[in-house]
C-alpha cells in the first residue's frame, strides 16, 4: 500500500501521469461543453442541408480533466439511412485514453424506428459529452433542421461569493442560472438573464388580492380570474333540511385562493323516530349549484346526547347533487333529540 500526492515541485510528486490528472482536474469542474449560457454556439451543433454531413461550431469543453478546444467549425459526417425506418443518431465528444484524444463521434442509432437516442458513455474507460441528437429518415442522407435537438451539456459556474453592494446588481455578473451568495444578508441569488433573484425569497401576493367583507372573501385580480370565486358564504337559508333535522348552525363558505369549499356548523334530530347504527338519512340540500362538490366528500362529525354527552361519531356526505347526507356510525340516533357537530372541506364542482 503506497500513499500517493501530487503535484509538487519536487520528489514522487513532481511528475504525474494522465489517469493521476484525470482523477485530479475531473473534480474541478463538471463535464460539458464550456460556455457563458446555452444561447452560445459553443460547440453548438447545426445543419447544413448537404449529404452526410452536419456543422460543429467553435468552443471549448471539459471531459474528464481534459480540456477540449475547436478552434473552427468543423463539419461532421454521419452514414446514410439505407432503411424504411427512421434512425436516431447522436453526436457527442469523446475521451480515448489510449490514442490520448478528445474528439467527435457519430454513435449511430440501430434504424428500428425508435426515437431514443444511442445511450451516452459515462464510464471512467472513455467517458462521452453530449452534443446533440439526430434523426435521419428512412432512406434518407440528410438531416432537417426540425430533426436535430441540441443536447449539449454544460460545465457548472459554482457558486460566486457576493459583496452586498453588487448582490442584487452590480459590476460582477454571474452566468446565466448561476447561484450567488451574499455572506452579509445569508442570501443565494439566481442570475436569469439580465437580472438576479432572490431564491427563497416570500412571494408579493398583493398585487393579486384585496381582502374585503367579514367573511375574508378574496376577489380575482389579473391572472388569478377563472382560478376563484368570489362569493360570500352561504347561510342556512340556503340549504333546505330535510325533516326532522333542524339547524343549530350552518353555513358553508368558498374562498377565492383555490377551488375549495367549507361545510360547517350543527343539526339535530328532532325526534322524527330512531335511526339505526350504519343507517343513512338525509339532512338537505345545497340550494346554489356553484357551492356544490365535483364528487362526493366525506366528512367526519360527532353526535352528543339532550345533556351535551358526547354519543358518538358519524358520517356525513356530501354529494355531487348538493345533497347532505348522515350516517349514524358508531351509534344509533335514538326518537328523542340529538346534536350532530360537523366541519370539513371539499373541491368545488365549479370554479
Amino acid at each position: 500500500m503506497a500513499e500517493k500526492s501530487y503535484p509538487f515541485d519536487s520528489g514522487e510528486g513532481a511528475t504525474l501521469n494522465e489517469d493521476q490528472w484525470s482523477y485530479m482536474a475531473s473534480g474541478w469542474q463538471d463535464d460539458g461543453v464550456d460556455a457563458p449560457t446555452p444561447a452560445n454556439t459553443s460547440l453548438k451543433v447545426v445543419t447544413t442541408g448537404q449529404p452526410f454531413t452536419l456543422l460543429v461550431k467553435a468552443g471549448h469543453a471539459k471531459v474528464a480533466g481534459f480540456h477540449y478546444h475547436l478552434d473552427a467549425d468543423k463539419t461532421v459526417l454521419f452514414e446514410e439511412n439505407t432503411s424504411a425506418n427512421l434512425r436516431v443518431d447522436r453526436l457527442v465528444l469523446r475521451l480515448n485514453r489510449d490514442s490520448n484524444t478528445v474528439t467527435l463521434a457519430v454513435k449511430k442509432g440501430p434504424g428500428t424506428g425508435t426515437t431514443v437516442p444511442p445511450a451516452v458513455d459515462r464510464s471512467w474507460a472513455s467517458p462521452e459529452v453530449p452534443l446533440a441528437n439526430f434523426i435521419v429518415r428512412a432512406n434518407s442522407d440528410t438531416v432537417a433542421p426540425a430533426d436535430l435537438t441540441d443536447a449539449r451539456e454544460f460545465v457548472s459556474s459554482g457558486v460566486q461569493m457576493l459583496s452586498p453592494a453588487n448582490a442584487a446588481s452590480g459590476s460582477r455578473q454571474l452566468s446565466e442560472g448561476q447561484i450567488g451568495y451574499d455572506p452579509t444578508a445569508r442570501k443565494f441569488y439566481a442570475q436569469a438573464s439580465a437580472s438576479k433573484i432572490e431564491i427563497g425569497a416570500q412571494p408579493d401576493l398583493s398585487p393579486y388580492l384585496t381582502a374585503s367583507s367579514a367573511q375574508t372573501t378574496y376577489v380575482a385580480k389579473s391572472a388569478l380570474s377563472g382560478l376563484v370565486r368570489a362569493e360570500s358564504a352561504i347561510r342556512i337559508s340556503n340549504v333546505t333540511l330535510a325533516s326532522p333535522w333542524k339547524a343549530v348552525n350552518f353555513q358553508v363558505s368558498a374562498w377565492a385562493r383555490g377551488p375549495m369549499a367549507m361545510i360547517s356548523g350543527g343539526v339535530w334530530w328532532d325526534q322524527g323516530g330512531a335511526l339505526a347504527k350504519g343507517q343513512s338519512a338525509r339532512i338537505g340540500t345545497i340550494a346554489d349549484t356553484w357551492a356544490r362538490p365535483w364528487q362526493g366528500f366525506p366528512i367526519t362529525g360527532i353526535i352528543y346526547d339532550s345533556n351535551d354527552t358526547y354519543s358518538g361519531v358519524a358520517i356525513l356526505q356530501v354529494l355531487s347533487n348538493g345533497e347532505l347526507w348522515f350516517n349514524s356510525g358508531s351509534v344509533p340516533l335514538r326518537s328523542t333529540w340529538q346534536t350532530v357537530y360537523f366541519n370539513g372541506s371539499y373541491i368545488l364542482d365549479q370554479y
